[in-house]
């Protein structure tokens, strides 16, 4: 049994508790949804073929041998769940999928091609005889558009959707992020969208479909850069990380420093480095890259003399962003993740004693609940007989049945949301709440307003209002209002607590304490309404001994483990230059503003959510935490190979740092690559017949392809194999995503436009409904834009009140202390 060790009391009430969701289709995707749905109570079905999910043959095994009961993987992604074997390729199979489905609130499909759609009418009888089922439907590419049906792996993902251009080092190859992050980002993306179906059935009566595409879901974190890109032209280029935000070799390891312009005087002081404190927070990286070297020197110096323990002491007592790399032991070992439970342990009867992530957040209002992977088939009659009786107990009466819920009024249609919260993980927490219909109001301080607006510099003729339409800002807060209001004055206060009254859920991603000490923490808001939802992400969590460390996307990289399986195997780890902890953590806080809700249907009473943003990015690396619990190892760092497929890299091609992806899995596709490259007589050699043997000979594999690659633009060598069935893509630039084919052809990217600026494109769904027509509803909000129409319009402020708010300070309309531009108006786009 399991021995749980994290996930909150025993008796804790469990939210998902009487949902049943059915799960069918391989990958990691929709197992990483179910896994957290079963978690959170829900009663969560697998369906898998007769020889079993592909996942009970990944590996690792405890033994020397396969052992379908004991793949890490599976164990993983897989633990609470009940697994019912269908054969899906005879009419009896399909059937008893009907029948599942059936029972079932919720069905998450990752079936290859058109999914459920094509196992004949099924998909047009669950839409008659079951209205209120929603569904999921995860893919690589989404199920329509002119790539639906190309084949893909984590790495040609990467490249399709840009992430890969935005990791490894210049003049290196492009480098993929160790632990299949593709997928399981798509999976938490998955799990947000469940829980808003979820939520708006059991408020219409009526379901939702999803079609998520994994590219789509890993193009939105680029966005910031891809809406940058729009508005200056071009397609960047990739340059060296700044010095206050990268890595740095400490004497007995890896550390990293990662800071804004507010943390650059305590960074000087605490590192005695005067020069951070005069650094510049937008610096001109095209055009001061000897500035960046000389600081970079410096700041080398200091990490290399000191130890990895020297700088996390330091970091803790002078509350400074520093870092170090964790190893995963020294993660599991972690004594702030100890004293948050975040772990439990389960005693496996075939692989052993398993450490795995137990929850993504932690709340006083409920529990998760501990369970172990099933075995093949175990549960099959079992779930079978639960389904007819669940399907007839909740038969409609009847007549015709209502149609799906209206896709142009999203699920999250009549909810408020106060958005407190800054730069990225806050905020894209909340951009996902608002692109579903949700109405989010971003409340900002006029002396300490949201960095972003200011992340980067104005293109040309963009001066004048230029902290409005920052790419950086405009891209994670579109379908918002904006008030101006600050909250360290009584009045401001008073004015919040009104907005309280009237609103659902609050998000805020300080460091812990800042909302108890600005008067407005959770007490303070249940006064104001005794059901509220407040969902606070500070980096490390409200509680345990690196509670007030400040933290960044990267210092979440480091201290999750993640960078450091990250890397090209030199023993170098790496940092993706996208800030990955944000964007991940912000899919979980949407996911747990909607636990919330739902749970509040059923109790009538808010909660206070406490998601760590270092954990969430943990939870992506449960294999790892099974690698590491089987044999006590750190997982292979192998850049953009893989532990059996090959060829699997990133190869050059013609022109300047262009490069494309090539993964083969099967005799089909190195058949398929073959007929590519022209059938050269090198491929038909003895030794590359088998798939071992190539992996043996990879790098002279590589080496060959590289030579052919190099010769032909990308286009041309993804072209070539997607016609022949091989898994591939182009790394994409920032400027090529915008025109990438999938993307455009599902309507991905939308124009904006902004009267003091122009118009540019920024993206659009996530969480893409058919049929659901644009996603931009409205551009990001000028500061404090809605300010008459909230204060005046609906808590009936007069104009004359309104201007002595103003005059006071204490309503302001335009951000206090924006940066002077006394550097070049315009930069080029840069990576």
């Amino acid at each position: 049994m399991t021995e749980p060790t994290g996930g909150g009391e025993p008796a804790a009430p469990l939210p998902l508790s009487g949902t049943r969701a059915v799960e069918v289709g391989p990958g990691i995707a929709g197992a990483f949804a179910g896994k957290w749905l079963a978690a959170l109570g829900a009663e969560v079905v697998k369906v898998e073929p007769p020889e079993g999910d592909p996942a009970r043959r990944a590996g690792p095994f405890p033994g020397d041998a396969p052992d379908a009961e004991a793949s890490g993987r599976f164990l993983a992604l897989n633990a609470g769940k009940e697994s019912a074997v269908l054969d899906l390729a005879t009419r009896g199979g399909v059937a008893d999928l009907e029948r599942l489905i059936r029972g079932a609130d919720l069905l998450l499909d990752t079936l290859p091609g058109a999914g459920i759609e094509a196992l004949g009418p099924l998909a047009a009888r669950l839409a008659a005889l079951h209205p209120a089922l929603v569904r999921v439907s995860i893919s690589p590419f989404g199920r329509t558009g002119p790539f639906a049906d190309l084949p893909a792996t984590p790495l040609t993902l990467g490249a399709l959707s840009g992430t890969l251009w935005h990791v490894g080092e210049p003049g290196r190859p492009p480098l993929a992020q160790g632990g299949s992050q593709p997928e399981y980002l798509g999976g938490l993306h998955a799990l947000g969208a469940a829980l808003a179906g979820l939520l708006s059935a059991a408020a219409t009566g009526r379901g939702r479909s999803f079609d998520l595409s994994l590219q789509a879901c890993g193009a939105a974190v680029m966005g910031h850069y891809t809406a940058r890109a729009s508005q200056l032209g071009g397609e960047g280029r990739r340059l060296p990380p700044r010095a206050l935000w990268r890595l740095y070799r400490a004497a007995d390891g890896w550390a990293g420093v990662c800071g804004l312009r507010r943390n650059y005087e305590p960074l000087a002081q605490a590192l005695g480095i005067p020069e951070i404190a005069r650094s510049s927070p937008f610096l001109d990286r095209e055009n001061q890259q000897e500035q960046e070297r000389r600081l970079a020197a410096r700041v080398a110096e200091w990490f290399a003399t000191r130890s990895c323990k020297e700088v996390r002491e330091l970091a803790l007592r002078r509350r400074v962003p520093l870092a170090t790399v964790l190893s995963i032991q020294e993660v599991a070992e972690s004594e702030q993740l100890a004293s948050r439970a975040f772990f439990a342990t389960d005693l496996h009867p075939r692989a052993g004693r398993l450490l795995l992530p137990a929850r993504l957040w932690r709340s006083p209002a409920h529990g998760w609940a501990a369970g172990r992977a099933p075995s093949l088939g175990a549960h099959t009659e079992q779930a079978l007989a639960a389904a007819g009786s669940r399907a007839a107990a909740s038969a409609a009466p009847a007549g015709p049945a209502p149609g799906p819920a209206a896709p142009e009024r999203g699920p999250l249609a009549g909810l408020r949301v106060l958005d407190l919260g800054q730069i990225w993980a806050g905020p894209y927490a909340a951009m996902l709440l608002a692109d579903q219909g949700a109405e989010v109001i971003k409340v900002e301080s006029p002396t300490n307003w949201d960095p972003n607006r200011c992340a980067a510099r104005p293109p040309a003729g963009w001066e004048a209002q230029w902290w409005d339409t920052c790419a950086f800002f405009q891209e994670y807060n579109h379908n918002k209002r904006a008030l101006g209001l600050d909250l360290r004055h009584p009045e401001g206060r008073a004015l919040l607590g009104e907005l309280v009254a009237r609103s659902d859920a609050v998000i805020e991603n300080f460091r812990a304490g800042v909302l108890d000490r600005l008067g407005v923490g959770y007490a303070w808001l249940r006064e104001r309404r005794p059901d509220v939802i407040l969902v606070s992400m500070a980096a490390f969590g409200l509680t345990g001994p690196e509670r007030d460390l400040p933290g960044y996307g990267p210092m979440i990289e480091q201290t999750s483990g993640l960078a450091g399986v990250t890397g090209y195997g030199d023993g170098k780890p790496q940092l993706a230059s996208y800030a990955y902890g944000d964007p991940v953590a912000a899919v979980a806080g949407a996911a747990a503003v909607l636990v919330a809700l739902l749970q509040r249907r059923s109790t009538g009473a808010g909660q206070h959510i406490d998601l760590a943003q270092r954990e969430v990015a943990t939870a992506l690396l449960g294999e790892a935490f099974v690698d590491w619990s089987l044999f006590g190892r750190q997982p292979a760092v192998r850049g953009n190979g893989h532990a059996w497929m090959a060829p699997h890299n990133v190869y050059p091609c013609a022109g300047d740092d262009e490069w494309v992806a090539i993964a083969v899995g099967s005799p089909a596709e190195w058949e398929g690559l073959c007929a590519a490259l022209g059938r050269p007589a090198w491929a038909k050699r003895p030794e590359y017949a088998e798939a071992r043997t190539r992996w043996e000979r990879r790098q002279e594999l590589d080496a060959r392809i590289a030579e052919w690659t190099r010769a032909r633009p990308k286009t041309e060598v993804f072209e070539r194999c997607r016609e022949r069935g091989v898994p591939a893509g182009p790394v994409w630039k920032m400027g090529e995503l915008l025109v990438d084919p999938q993307l455009a052809s599902r309507g991905f990217y939308e124009t904006v436009s902004h009267p003091a600026a122009g118009s540019w494109r920024c993206h659009g769904w996530v969480w893409r409904e058919p049929g659901a027509g644009p996603c931009l509803r409205r551009r990001a909000p000028d500061f404090g834009e809605g300010n008459r129409e909230i204060l005046g319009g609906e808590l009936g402020l007069s104009p004359a009140e309104l201007a002595r708010l103003e005059a006071a300070g204490v309503v302001a309309g335009r951000p206090v202390g924006v940066p002077e531009l006394d550097a070049p108006a315009a930069v080029r786009s840069s990576g």
